[in-house]
């Protein structure tokens, strides 16, 4: 049996009776005497507050691999079952949730799905005009993305926004390999042929042109998942959803497709009043768009100045349009940072707060700020004591009318009246980050010498009109006590250099003798000095020293103080010593404008010794700059050789290919009209682009290749190439923009990022399909008189073989 002896300290009272010390009349001194003993923080300088209501908060963050909305869900279950728990009149509940956002966006999300499959079906039905041929393409959409899904599964993917993009996209690319077939199979009925024989032929005709486009599809999506740093993570599975959505699409319309065709579609079935219609205006059409690619093939310039202004006018857009790491989203809710003068102590911020309190609570509740909570310090001190940090909640995105960067506008115009402190409204960086976005490294080997040209950078930054709220993470000015030992004179008197460390630790910090036990957990004994004692450095001579002869001496007796500046931080990067400018961006502006004139003006005027960097977001937009570029030329390089190997032709492809500019410009002038930004978004679907439009000159290209094999004389090949695709591209081209369109006219949560991309993949399909219809059987003519079908290469092979073998057989 074990044998231990009870605590005798487990109560406050207990230690009041701790015997200290006993005076020469026997009398006892306790601790209670000298010092007030109480349970309470270790760290007490720290106020929480929501809408001007004292509480304590708890701050819940999700691990790397972990789902947020499920983590949410458990939290708010949790605190339901608590609730109960807690005394009477407190509440616990949850005030802040940045998942509302992910939630609301991805419900946003899944509306625009189901709108863009209406709209897909729709489009398949008003140029098909028939019911039972209508079902054929739109089939593939629910197998295509079904099979999307257990690909998404097995490959260990989440249903996210970025996913669910990819879905949104895909929709308006799955059916374009089933239109193909469909059309071209309907085609050969109307011409006679049997339904069962017109699906075989059909299929073999375009089977090539499905697959090609497929590949290019393929090889264009997949280097996407490659791309380094945050945005190849953010990307990849988006890249391989969409890559796995056009694999099955292109099996689905060569096995399926065709057996459902042979089964449903009839020889002169009675025509619906649309495909009448239809019928008609193509009727009118195709002899008009003959007439015109006529004249255009004779005009052999058109085809090159067509191609040579779209790609100045691609250039011309590039410098027009402002770049961004991310366009700025509503994430319904706006961050003010705030700081005080280095030095300010955590009762002067206080009071601040209360003014700052004071001017936001009349705001809420006026149909824009839905409530906000606020903490001093910021981040639970880290920051520093002068710090605060103040969390504004806005009402749902579809009860009201300002965005929030109008918010912002007015939180900053309503607290500019604030002295002794730097307010700074920003609305949430990229993936809601609350750093600021411009952060501008400057490195060197002399602190002094950066602070100097940090303050030249300060000065320029805040007379550019992108760039606000400029501030620098190194300053001399904490006030600081340096404490000079007399040693001759503390020796003199018995007292220890470490005896004044230990009571200035005591005194002034506090440090933990012990520990007790309380409800089974154990809790740290601190000793220290009454701060309301100290509020001057003069303050510092009520400290007394106990000398080796028993008597009392005061501190300054044995020590000289010393006040002094100095930096509260010193910050490295790569071993070299650096200061970082910061600041936020004016409504209207971009992080690439802000980035590119501080790096401008350094290069002008800051020494060769000072190196510049970045940091935080501005180190994501600079890094995705340059994996981008990168990224979009192996995307066309790949999509070449791609096509090269499957035409056995290097002059074929590069017709093809052609499409891509006209791609690039129309995306581009999309983005310029409706006042977007280029960004990780815009770029992905640049670089999705250049599979999507080579679609259009692969159906032309292969088809009149195979008119030339039939022994069509070859302009007239050309012309009845273009004429007999013109159907289906036009068809394609559609159904791909009525997929865009919702992304465009998106709201709510998360539209921004819809919007960039739906802007680019509409302007840049529509234009690259109505342009490519004569440029790219002009360059054709111009460019492809001596080429051949797939396969020329092999016949010719096979047949000197056999007049080898007939030569040696004679």
């Amino acid at each position: 049996m074990s044998v231990r002896t009870e605590r005798l300290y487990a109560e406050p009272e207990d230690f009041d009776y701790l015997r200290i010390r006993t005076s020469e009349d026997g009398t006892h001194v306790y601790l209670k005497d000298v010092a007030s003993v109480f349970v309470g923080a270790e760290n007490e300088n720290s106020t929480f507050k929501s809408d001007g209501i004292l509480n304590l908060s708890l701050g819940i963050v999700t691990q790397l691999d972990a789902n947020p909305l499920n983590v949410a869900t458990m939290v708010a279950n949790e605190v339901e079952r608590l609730q109960r728990f807690v005394p009477e009149g407190t509440e616990l509940k949850v005030d802040y949730d940045a998942t509302v956002f992910i939630d609301q966006a991805i419900d946003e999300v899944y509306q625009t799905l189901m709108i863009t499959g209406g709209l897909v079906v729709l489009v398949l039905y008003i140029f098909l005009g028939q019911a039972r041929v209508t079902i054929i393409p739109a089939i593939t959409v629910p197998v295509s993305l079904i099979a999307t899904f257990i690909a998404a599964q097995s490959f260990g993917f989440s249903i996210n926004l970025i996913t669910l993009m990819a879905l949104i996209l895909a929709i308006g690319l799955v059916v374009d390999d089933a239109i193909v077939v469909v059309e071209n199979i309907y085609h050969h009925i109307e011409q006679g042929t049997p339904p069962l024989l017109a699906a075989y032929r059909g299929t073999r005709e375009v089977g090539f042109a499905v697959i090609a486009t497929t590949l290019v599809l393929v090889m264009v999506f997949l280097p996407i998942a490659y791309m380094d740093g945050m945005v190849g993570k953010m990307f990849t599975e988006f890249s391989v959803l969409l890559s796995v959505a056009v694999i099955f699409s292109s099996f689905i319309a060569l096995t399926l497709t065709p057996v459902l065709s042979s089964k449903l579609l009839r020889h002169n079935a009675k025509p619906s009043r649309i495909s009448k219609m239809m019928d008609a205006a193509f009727a009118k059409l195709i002899p008009a768009y003959q007439t015109l690619l006529n004249k255009i093939i004779a005009t052999r310039t058109a085809g090159p100045t067509a191609i040579v202004l779209c790609v100045l006018g691609s250039v011309a857009f590039m410098q027009a349009i402002p770049s961004q790491l991310a366009p700025v989203e509503d994430r319904g809710v706006v961050f003010i940072m705030i700081k005080g003068a280095e030095g300010t102590s955590y009762d002067r911020m206080t009071t601040n707060m209360d003014q700052v309190e004071q001017q936001i609570m009349p705001l809420v509740g006026n149909g824009v700020i839905k409530s906000f909570n606020m903490q001093t310090p910021a981040f639970g001190g880290r920051a520093g004591d002068n710090t605060a940090f103040i969390i504004v909640q806005l009402e749902d995105w579809a009860e009201r009318e300002q965005n929030a960067g109008d918010v912002v506008n007015l939180l900053r115009k309503t607290l500019s009246n604030i002295a002794d402190i730097s307010i700074r409204p920003m609305q949430p960086g990229f993936r809601g980050k609350s750093n600021d976005p411009i952060q501008f490294v400057l490195a060197g080997s002399s602190f002094e010498e950066l602070n100097h040209w940090g303050q030249v950078v300060m000065e320029a930054a805040e007379a550019h009109p992108a760039i606000s709220t400029v501030d620098i993470n190194y300053s001399e000015k904490t006030p600081e006590l340096i404490v000079k030992i007399d040693r001759q004179r503390a020796a003199e008197l018995g007292v220890s250099v470490s005896d004044i460390s230990d009571t200035l630790e005591v005194m002034l910090g506090g440090r933990s003798e012990t520990t007790f036990v309380d409800r089974g957990e154990e809790y740290d004994v601190y000793l220290r000095g009454g701060e309301e004692g100290f509020n001057s450095a003069s303050d510092l001579s009520k400290i007394y020293l106990r000398a080796a002869n028993g008597s009392l001496v005061t501190l300054d007796s044995v020590t000289q103080l010393e006040e002094i500046a100095s930096a509260s931080r010193l910050s490295r990067l790569d071993k070299q010593r650096a200061v970082t400018v910061s600041g936020t961006l004016n409504q209207g502006h971009t992080l690439g404008e802000a980035l590119d004139y501080l790096e401008q003006f350094a290069i002008e005027q800051l020494p060769s010794d000072i190196s510049i960097a970045y940091s935080g977001e501005s180190k994501d937009y600079k890094e995705n700059q340059s994996s981008t570029f990168i990224i979009f030329c192996l995307a066309i390089l790949v999509a070449y050789l791609v096509l090269a190997a499957q035409f056995e032709s290097f002059i074929n492809p590069m017709v093809v290919m052609l499409t891509v500019p006209m791609g690039i410009f129309g995306g581009l002038a999309g983005m310029y009209l409706m006042g977007e930004s280029l960004n990780i978004y815009s770029q992905i679907a640049m670089i999705m682009l250049i599979g999507m439009v080579t679609k259009n000159g692969i159906l032309i290209v292969e088809y009149a290749n195979q008119l030339r094999d039939r022994g069509v004389e070859f302009n007239q090949a050309i012309v009845q190439a273009a004429s007999r695709r013109l159907r289906p591209i036009t068809m394609t081209a559609f159904t791909t923009v009525a997929g865009a369109i919702p992304l465009i006219v998106s709201t709510g949560a998360g539209a921004e990022s819809r919007i960039s991309v739906g802007t680019v993949v509409l302007f840049g399909m529509a234009f690259a399909s109505i342009v490519s219809l004569l440029v790219i059987p002009a360059m054709y003519q111009l460019l492809a008189r001596s080429t051949h079908s797939p396969g020329h290469v092999g016949e010719q092979l096979n047949q000197q073989i056999a007049a080898d073998k007939q030569a040696t057989d004679s």
